[in-house]
């Protein structure tokens, strides 16, 4: 018995030289692929979207963040904006000169066939801050049969509207090049 759990534990095994050489210990910081991802970092928009402190439970605001900044990514590139975009969560460390949107969501939600969508706005670039305002959306979902009903099509759509006039603000600034 002996003999057989040695030769499994010698085919599992793998010399501690191999590992070592296939992982590094520490990354090259001087490395191509390292500074293209840094540049590429510096030069990406950063959206951050803050939930307001009533949401209960918190991970339904989690979830609510991560919905709104989609939403705005995709918006932000339908208007036009050219450059890489990601979101980040509220706690997340951002890149030193990376421009930041922080969108503090107010109000998103539906009812009777409404939907409503109220949020605030920064930008923090290398060129300075800016308060961009407060922003509103608004969508009615109708069926065919003229009925009034929720869909989430109807909360896109109040996001979508804000999400419009956000970056009709953001390109008046002329803080991102």
């Amino acid at each position: 018995m002996k003999q057989i759990a040695l030769i499994l534990l010698a085919a599992v095994s793998v010399p501690p030289v191999v590992a070592a050489e296939k992982i590094p210990a520490f990354p090259n910081l001087q490395s191509e692929s390292f500074l293209a991802q840094s540049h590429a970092d510096h030069q990406r928009l950063w959206i951050v979207v803050h939930m307001p402190k009533s949401t209960n439970p918190s991970w339904v605001g989690d979830d609510m963040a991560a919905s709104f900044g989609d939403i705005a990514v995709r918006a932000l590139h339908k208007q036009g904006y050219e450059g890489p975009l990601g979101t980040l969560k509220p706690e997340s460390p951002t890149p030193v000169r990376a421009p930041v949107l922080e969108i503090h969501l107010q109000k998103w939600s539906a009812k009777n066939g409404l939907s409503d969508c109220e949020f605030t706005a920064s930008i923090r670039t290398e060129d300075g801050d800016k308060d961009l305002g407060y922003f509103v959306g608004d969508n009615m979902v109708v069926t065919a049969s003229g009925e009034e009903h929720f869909s989430s099509d109807g909360l896109e759509g109040s996001a979508l509207e804000a999400v419009d006039d956000l970056y009709n603000r953001i390109r008046a600034t002329g803080l991102l090049h």
